[in-house]
């Protein structure tokens, strides 16, 4: 089997499990979403390692933890940013000429942790899968505009093969894909589909070149080799990233809940 034959076998378990897990949704879909999140923490601390940034696994571990009981017993997770906090303070307190180590520490936290479990505080099954149609439709129709009409670099330092036509086409690529997703499945305003799509295509591609840079500043190539074809949790999901907290606020943030 070749690496595209592997890459689109395990695309398509991937979407399945995801699929089920969101229908099944509850403690099935938040168990998910703590692991994906353990595993992406695991893939950045031995990533930074190579830039001599030592993050602290008890830290990690135990911050993790303080937002999966939050989300699980109340389905909320800003409480536990106090925690976080705290730990971050006598992570810096403990160890001598730790201050990078503690901020990057937060930062990965912060970063992965807490935007992947706010997924599971959101109910709606429809805005869950927004999230994973906007990433994901994104990042294809970038790669197909980008291949056939891609001629202008977009940050050639971080992402070499990146172009500005392949950034527009995904941004377009992913409100036609919105459009059909949302008003199959529900009844959303035309306009707010626009907003959550544009807002969504454009941090998408933004968490993707986040990834792009931090792998660039550590030289590796991909963050692991757990899914087959396409890398570690962190290459497979670093568009996803930033999307689900942007989906999130301009749901309930700016249409206060409402499609």
């Amino acid at each position: 089997m070749n690496e595209l034959q592997k890459r689109i076998m395990s695309g398509v378990i991937g979407v399945l499990l995801l699929i089920f897990l969101i229908i099944k949704n509850g403690i099935y879909y938040k168990i998910a979403l703590f692991a994906i999140s353990l595993i992406a923490l695991y893939e950045f601390k031995k990533a930074v390692y190579n830039s001599n940034i030592e993050l602290s696994a008890i830290y990690l571990i135990l911050s993790s933890l303080s937002i999966f009981y939050e989300i699980v017993m109340h389905n909320t997770i800003q409480y536990s940013l106090i925690l976080v906090i705290v730990l971050t303070a006598l992570n810096i307190l403990t160890k001598e000429d730790n201050l990078v180590n503690s901020a990057c520490s937060l930062f990965a936290i912060i970063y992965l942790s807490y935007n992947f479990m706010l997924m599971g505080t959101i109910e709606h099954k429809v805005i869950q899968g927004l999230i994973f149609v906007i990433a994901f439709s994104t990042d294809t129709f970038a790669y197909i505009f980008g291949m056939n009409f891609g001629k202008n670099k977009l940050c050639p330092t971080i992402s070499p093969n990146k172009s500005v036509e392949g950034a527009i086409g995904g941004v377009f690529g992913c409100i036609i894909v919105c459009f059909i997703y949302l008003k199959l499945l529900t009844d959303f305003n035309i306009l707010k589909i626009l907003g959550v799509a544009i807002a969504g295509s454009i941090v998408s591609q933004l968490g993707d070149l986040t990834a792009s840079r931090i792998k660039r500043a550590n030289d590796i190539k991909d963050f692991g080799y757990i899914i087959p074809g396409h890398g570690g949790i962190m290459d497979r999901f670093d568009s996803v990233i930033l999307v689900a907290p942007t989906v999130y606020f301009v749901i309930y943030g700016l249409f206060n809940g409402g499609y």
